[in-house]
């Protein structure tokens, strides 16, 4: 009886074992399945997320170009409308390698907002470089018997372009290899210390009309700068 009654036990015992481990196996296989469905979740949230996030990244770049964009344009349009002035140690030391030659007349449109502080900044230099300086000066008035030339802002009325530098030089009927050089140096080294300073550049063959170059002189006409919405020169008559 007592065998049997132990041996009952040992059977419930067993069967509440198995149903416990079975009970125990389907918990656990459900939390893993759960688990497995909550890190499914969240990987795909994490890659939403990481989507998003180069998204917000790629846009972030556009608009960073954009700014860089309006930026340089902005600068291009400050440098364009700043002041002109010319790089003292360039035109300095560029000058510094020319045999002056001339005199230099220095002229000006007064109408230009820049024009005279240039003028006068450029004949000081040439003057403390060794060179002979007629001016500066406005742009004297021109007669003009056409009706083209009463319309005509005063540097084209001198064969000037109507904004930038402009040189123009009268080495005579038999131009000297010394004025050349020396005029062919003072526009190069003018030209490249002066930022967007445009114009035009004339051989010295003894121009005549309508520069009317003294003879072995250089002329240097300072109009003013390009205007870079309507390309059209800065303080010209409208």
């Amino acid at each position: 009886m007592t065998a049997i009654f132990a041996w009952l036990c040992a059977a419930v015992a067993a069967v509440a074992t198995l149903g416990a481990a079975y009970f125990f196996d389907k918990s656990a296989e459900e939390g893993i399945e759960a688990a497995k469905e909550r890190a499914a979740h969240a990987d795909a949230t994490a890659a939403q997320a990481h989507e998003r996030t180069a998204a917000l990244e790629k846009e972030a770049a556009e608009a960073n170009a954009r700014a860089a964009q309006y930026q340089l344009r902005f600068q291009q349009l400050a440098d364009r409308l700043a002041p002109r002035i010319a790089n003292e140690t360039k035109l300095r030391e560029a000058l510094a390698k020319v045999k002056p030659v001339g005199p230099v007349q220095v002229w000006y449109a007064p109408e230009a907002s820049d024009t005279m502080v240039l003028a006068f900044q450029i004949a000081n230099i040439l003057r403390e470089t060794g060179w002979t300086v007629d001016g500066p000066q406005p742009i004297p008035d021109k007669h003009r018997t056409d009706e083209t030339g009463a319309i005509l802002p005063k540097a084209l009325a001198w064969g000037a372009q109507p904004w930038g530098l402009s040189f123009f030089a009268n080495g005579g009927p038999k131009v000297s290899r010394e004025f050349r050089e020396g005029y062919d140096g003072l526009a190069n080294a003018i030209g490249r210390s002066v930022p967007d300073h445009g114009g035009s550049f004339s051989p010295p063959n003894a121009p005549d009309e309508p520069a009317n170059v003294p003879a072995g002189s250089i002329r240097l006409i300072i109009a003013g700068k390009q205007d870079p919405y309507f390309n059209t020169p800065i303080g010209a008559p409208k």
